[in-house]
């Protein structure tokens, strides 16, 4: 018999992964790949506020790498990868990871599954640092990531003008293909930049010149009391039906209405022409992105000499670049929306972070769920313990009380 679901509990629903290469053009050779691996949407309720979040691991990879550089001997490296967040609603709450970092960049350095080629290994391109970030991912498990110095990242939110023109517009230069519509016009409002620092260092290591893979989360916050499953409730329980017939007081009604004087009549067609109201449950439940990774053909020592640069890594810039929008979409179901405050995902990580600061290998594949809930227990006993310590220390005060007022 299937475990029924609680009211506190957060809501998943689980994604396919997604793949695509590019650039798509009939002259150039897909030379990059992009994949959105492990893709969950959750739903959190709590501080007054519902979390709808869209959660994946992004993994980009050079194609046919060793291939490339055994046929004319230039290496191929990525230059920057930008990631940008497409929305009808430019003014929501938002809350995006990873944050800006302009030293270091975070890359995922567990469950790889692009293949490479024969002797290409994926690793670590220096000593993992102490800045180290967790998310959660389709599987339940435990996203682990490690900060680089290879790579810098700009995260910010794009404003838009006023005028905002139409979707396909906005994309950038030698795209083909753009975001899926949703109903009404989507703009780009957040932005990840990343930036490859290899002209800084001067060095190419793994996770430039092979794949790279980075956690992003991309959270709506919408009050409580704007949650759509719960507004639209309430307008259905308030909303007069209109082909019901009058009681016996007042005039009988078959549905159709007189037709409403001229200035009423041009207020209505004004206000039906509005776009759809945007803030669903099912447009809560859509996230659209679009993905651009820039890639360079390293110069050899001739094409070096004649530009006058000792610098080993420059190069020139592939175009047209690879480009792509993608959706994550997920099937409305009210029934599994949280109607009680859930637990903290945030904190949740916060404190797996702290209970296994420095034993990352330990995690392995343990359920993120079990093991908050297992944190849980330990804190609510550490709680009790403590409270128990209080009681006593406050017995004691009493009797040292009692014997002085005694003596």
């Amino acid at each position: 018999m299937p475990k029924k679901k609680a009211k506190g509990d957060i809501q998943l629903y689980l994604l396919p992964p997604i793949s695509f290469d590019g650039p798509r053009d009939k002259t150039t050779k897909p030379f990059a790949s992009v994949s959105i691996l492990d893709p969950v949407i959750t739903i959190e309720r709590h501080h007054g506020k519902y979390h709808v979040a869209a959660r994946f691991n992004m993994e980009t990879t050079i194609l046919n790498y060793y291939e490339n550089q055994k046929r004319d001997g230039h290496e191929y490296f990525f230059q920057d990868i930008r990631l940008q967040y497409w929305s009808s609603r430019p003014d929501e709450m938002l809350s995006m990871k990873p944050e800006s970092d302009p030293s270091a960049a975070l890359t995922v350095t567990r469950g790889t599954e692009t293949k490479l080629s024969v002797g290409a290994e994926i690793s670590l391109s220096e000593t993992p640092s102490a800045n180290v970030s967790l998310g959660l991912d389709r599987t339940r498990t435990l996203t682990v990531e490690y900060a680089l110095s290879t790579w810098s990242l700009s995260a910010h939110r794009i404003i838009m003008p006023k005028t905002t023109e139409a979707l396909s517009s906005r994309l950038p230069a030698g795209s083909k293909k753009k975001p899926p519509e949703s109903g009404a016009k989507e703009q780009p409002v957040f932005q990840w930049f990343w930036a490859g620092t290899h002209r800084q260092t001067e060095t190419l290591t793994p996770d430039l010149k092979y794949t790279v893979k980075r956690h992003v989360v991309a959270k709506r916050i919408i009050p409580i009391e704007s949650f759509p499953s719960l507004r639209e409730e309430k307008m259905e329980e308030e909303e007069p039906d209109e082909t019901k017939e009058v009681s016996n007081n007042g005039p009988e009604t078959t549905g159709v209405q007189d037709a409403p004087p001229p200035r009423e009549e041009a207020k209505k067609t004004k206000s039906s022409e509005k776009a759809p109201r945007l803030n669903t449950l099912e447009n809560l439940l859509q996230f659209t992105f679009h993905v651009e990774v820039r890639v360079r053909k390293r110069f050899g020592r001739f094409q070096r000499l004649i530009r006058l640069s000792g610098n080993q890594v420059k190069g020139k810039l592939l175009k047209p670049s690879c480009q792509q929008g993608f959706t994550l979409r997920a099937i409305p179901n009210r029934k599994g929306v949280p109607t009680d405050d859930t637990p903290d995902i945030n904190a949740l990580l916060n404190s797996i972070k702290n209970e296994y600061d420095g034993r990352w290998d330990e995690l392995g594949d343990l359920d993120f769920f079990g093991l908050a809930g297992a944190l849980k227990e330990v804190q609510v006993e550490t709680e009790r313990e403590t409270e128990r310590e209080t009681l006593l220390d406050l017995e004691r005060l009493r009797e040292q009380e009692t014997q002085t007022e005694r003596g």
